[in-house]
């Protein structure tokens, strides 16, 4: 298993390149995110080894990533949200800085760039623009925001207030709002393979599947965290295979068609596990990363 060490730095996101079928970056921060500067980092996965291609250092933490080509968009702890092209790392394409607070979830689609940021409020960005297109209040801090990949207008927004809302950007307004629980939903993801089919993790524990045509109830419910589920990812390959990662240093594959327990559980971390992706190019390939430094990069024996 291809495995890298960050020093002294404390990982919060890893992404697959949607071109570059060997690549991946990584948004790490100092002491944790509570203070000191982030660290963008590129790594290219070469013969079973994880080697750095380019970094780039920031003034503040970093604390999520999205990509769009070679294009790389930064949530920021000082509540920006900077541009960098991984070709010429030295300094930000664009940096745009609206947010009051910090930055935790970005989202880049085919045209326009999610953030959302514990100001309240979720920000659509035009890199043709110098200020956003947009911003809406979510009435609550906002922990993880995604644009639908097969309903271009549609975007979900995971709020601290245990609410999931869709909005419909060529409405100008919320379509719909659940309640997911009474702690904070800290993660939301699409399925690839169904455009009415949404997945939520939160701070009780439990990874819940949600369809938008019957909203009402939840369409199956998860069960196997001990702690706060932090990120879930739907697999692009396999209509009914996510994953997530938790507070309680697991790495959990699940088929909700086949099971509310999950199919694996892998534990490679000694830290909070805070990232996680599936490669596009690679089928059963995944990547991790958490607050003991480490990046892995592996296929899960259930997924091969």
């Amino acid at each position: 298993m291809p495995s890298f060490l960050t020093p002294n730095l404390h990982c919060f996101a890893v992404k697959f390149s949607p071109t570059l079928p060997t690549t991946l970056a990584i948004a790490a921060c100092e002491n944790f995110g509570f203070s000191g500067g982030g660290v963008l980092m590129i790594l290219d996965l070469f013969e079973d080894q994880l080697k750095v291609k380019g970094h780039s250092r920031c003034q503040n933490g970093v604390f999520d990533l999205s990509w769009n080509d070679n294009m790389i968009a930064l949530a920021g702890g000082d509540g920006s949200v900077q541009i960098q092209n991984i070709t010429l790392l030295d300094k930000p394409v664009v940096l745009y800085k609206e947010h009051a607070l910090e930055v935790l979830s970005v989202d880049w689609n085919q045209h326009f760039i999610l953030s959302g940021s514990w100001d309240c409020t979720v920000k659509i960005w035009d890199l043709q623009r110098q200020t956003s297109l947009s911003t809406t209040c979510t009435f609550s801090p906002v922990h993880s925001v995604a644009w639908s990949p097969m309903l271009p207008n549609i975007f979900s927004c995971a709020g601290a207030d245990g609410k999931l809302r869709l909005w419909d950007t060529s409405m100008a307004r919320i379509v719909s709002e659940l309640h997911i629980c009474s702690g904070d939903v800290l993660t939301c993801a699409w399925s690839n393979h169904d455009s009415n089919i949404i997945i939520t993790g939160g701070s009780d524990c439990t990874i819940k599947g949600w369809d938008m045509r019957n909203s009402h109830t939840c369409l199956f419910e998860l069960k196997g965290c001990e702690y706060p589920v932090k990120k879930v990812q739907c697999s692009p390959h396999r209509r009914s295979t996510l994953a997530s990662v938790s507070y309680d240093l697991s790495t959990c594959i699940w088929d909700w068609q086949v099971s509310t327990n999950p199919i694996e559980i892998i534990k490679h971390h000694s830290e909070f596990v805070y990232g996680l992706d599936f490669s596009r190019h690679h089928p059963g390939q995944l990547s991790d990363c958490g607050w003991d430094s480490l990046v892995h990069v592996f296929n899960p024996k259930s997924l091969r």
